[in-house]
């Protein structure tokens, strides 16, 4: 049972890094959406240009350091700058998306709702004022539990040898690309208005397909200047995967109860 569930999650993270792609060709295809694009890439500019002078801000002190006299001080040296690399771009990749989110939110909320309905999703209408701060405060939400999870990871490196930084770059991925996935995914979750709990109960339960999604989010993230598109292309790639796994899931639950397979908002084919 472990095997074939594990089997299933090999799977369906390659299906949910192929989102990523399939996002690229629907914006590709789809060029009326593109002025709303201008905004956010703008935005993402001067933000990762702030975050490479922060990031040289905080390596400069290893670069002009006096060199250690003593091999277990280069190990310590060591040790410190793959920390500071790894919590520079764990921790500054998710930043970046945050902040971008939350500046940039009307531009990335009318794309997702624009690409929403065009794929049949189901957008439940609310006030101007709960539109605005609902998704401020899941991503509030969000980046305080990754901060504690990123906190929590630095711990491993007390473990000798490289044991440490190896778990720490492994499951500091992990942690990173799930919580961008979480992060994208947000709108579809915002238009079901699924609570918090239940958002994360939807990850969990397609967690290969999540993880795939999120770590093809994470790399394009690293690529200088490619990584300006990649918010609003993670938007649509992740309205595109929701609606494809949700309303499978729709389907297979109208099947289990004799129904035609369909359900209100969902479109055929």
């Amino acid at each position: 049972m472990f095997l074939q569930q594990a089997a299933h999650d090999v799977a369906g993270m390659k299906d949910g890094a192929l989102y990523f792609l399939r996002g690229i060709g629907y914006l590709w295809r789809n060029k009326s959406l593109w002025p709303l694009l201008v905004v956010p890439i703008l935005l993402n500019a001067l933000l990762f240009i702030l975050f490479v002078w922060g990031a040289l801000i905080l390596l400069r002190r290893f670069f002009f350091a006096a060199p250690p006299e003593t091999w277990w001080a280069w190990i310590l040296l060591g040790a410190a700058l793959v920390a500071t690399l790894g919590a520079i771009v764990f921790f500054g990749s998710f930043l970046l998306v945050f902040v971008g989110s939350v500046v940039a939110a009307p531009f990335y909320d009318r794309l997702a709702q624009r690409t929403a309905r065009a794929e049949g999703g189901i957008i439940i209408e609310r006030p101007f004022w709960q539109e605005v701060w609902r998704p401020i405060k899941h991503a509030l939400v969000k980046f305080w539990w990754y901060i504690l999870v990123q906190a929590g990871l630095l711990v491993l490196f007390i473990m000798p040898f490289a044991v440490g930084p190896v778990a720490y770059a492994t499951l500091g991925f992990l942690a990173t690309a799930y919580f961008l996935a979480l992060e994208f995914l947000d709108f579809s979750f915002d238009f079901r208005g699924l609570t918090f709990t239940e958002r994360w109960k939807w990850c969990m339960e397609r967690k290969g397909v999540v993880l795939g999604f999120g770590a093809a989010t994470f790399a394009a993230l690293l690529v200088p200047g490619a990584n300006l598109l990649v918010p609003p292309v993670a938007v649509v790639s992740s309205i595109l995967l929701f609606e494809a796994y949700d309303q499978s899931h729709l389907q297979r639950k109208s099947g289990e109860g004799g129904g035609d397979g369909h359900a209100a908002g969902m479109p055929d084919g």
